[in-house]
C-alpha cells in the first residue's frame, strides 16, 4: 500500500465500500472475500476471477497493491457488485446459467462472456421520451396540431347568414339578371375557318421556246434595157 496520503484515504473509502454485503462474494462466482477490481464495470472479483478477466482485456487492478484516481474512486462508489447485478443480472436466474463454482475456468469463462460480451441479462433502459429528443416547444406544437379542428368547406353557393362573400353574391346577382332574349343570349359566331390552301404543285418542265421563222423577201434580179 502507498504511503501517499491521499492514497490511503482512497484505500479507505473502497475497503469500506468491499465490506458491504453484497460485495463480500465473488461477482463471477461463489468464492468469497474478492481482492479485485474490474475497473471499466466497478465489480470486484477474487484472484483467480481477476485473471479471467483479464482475458477479455478487462482492466484489473488489485485493491491492497494499486493506486487509485479520484474518478475511479467516485465510479467505485456509484457501483459495486450489487449495482452491477441490477444492471447486467437484470433478468438472470440460476435456473438460467447456474453461478459458477470456483475454479471452475471453462464456467466462469462463458459466464463473463454472456454477462458482459453479450449482454445476456442486461436491462432494457427505457426509451428516451420524445421531449428529450425534440424538445419541448415541438411536443406542444404537435399536440396544438392535433386538437386544431380542420378548417370548413363550404357546401353551396351561398355560405352562412349573410349570404355567402361578395364575390359569389356577384356572381349570384349577375345569374339573376341574365335576359335569355337579349344580345348577350344570342349565340356567339363561330370562329372564322381558315380555308386549307391546296398544296402547291410541282411545276413541270417548260417546253423550249421555239421562235417563229420569218421568211426573208427574195430579191428580184435588176433587169436590163
Amino acid at each position: 500500500m502507498s504511503g501517499d496520503p491521499q492514497q490511503q484515504k482512497f484505500q479507505a473509502v473502497i475497503k469500506k465500500i468491499l465490506a458491504e454485503p453484497e460485495n463480500k462474494m465473488c461477482f463471477t462466482c461463489t468464492q468469497k472475500g474478492p481482492t479485485y477490481l474490474v475497473v471499466p464495470y466497478t465489480i470486484f472479483v477474487c484472484t483467480k476471477c481477476s485473471g479471467l478477466h483479464r482475458e477479455f482485456s478487462f482492466r484489473v487492478k488489485g485493491i491492497s497493491m494499486s493506486n487509485f484516481t479520484s474518478e475511479e474512486v467516485e465510479e467505485i462508489k456509484k457501483g459495486g457488485n450489487g449495482v452491477a447485478r441490477k444492471l447486467w443480472l437484470a433478468t438472470w436466474s440460476p435456473d438460467d446459467y447456474e453461478l459458477p463454482e470456483h475454479g471452475d475456468e471453462k464456467r466462469i469463462k462463458s459466464f463473463i462472456r454472456l454477462v458482459f460480451i453479450k449482454g445476456q441479462w442486461k436491462e432494457i433502459p427505457p426509451s428516451e421520451p420524445l421531449e428529450n429528443l425534440v424538445g419541448r416547444e415541438a411536443v406542444e406544437s404537435l399536440k396544438q396540431g392535433a386538437r386544431k379542428p380542420p378548417p370548413s368547406q363550404p357546401t353551396g353557393r351561398f355560405e352562412g347568414n349573410n349570404g355567402g362573400s361578395a364575390q359569389q353574391r356577384g356572381n349570384a346577382r349577375r345569374d339573376d339578371d341574365w335576359d335569355p332574349w337579349g344580345p348577350s343570349s344570342q349565340p356567339a359566331p363561330p370562329p372564322a375557318q381558315v380555308r386549307s390552301q391546296p398544296p402547291p404543285q410541282t411545276p413541270q418542265h417548260a417546253q423550249p421556246l421555239q421562235h417563229p421563222q420569218t421568211p426573208f423577201p427574195q430579191q428580184t434580179p435588176p433587169q436590163h434595157p
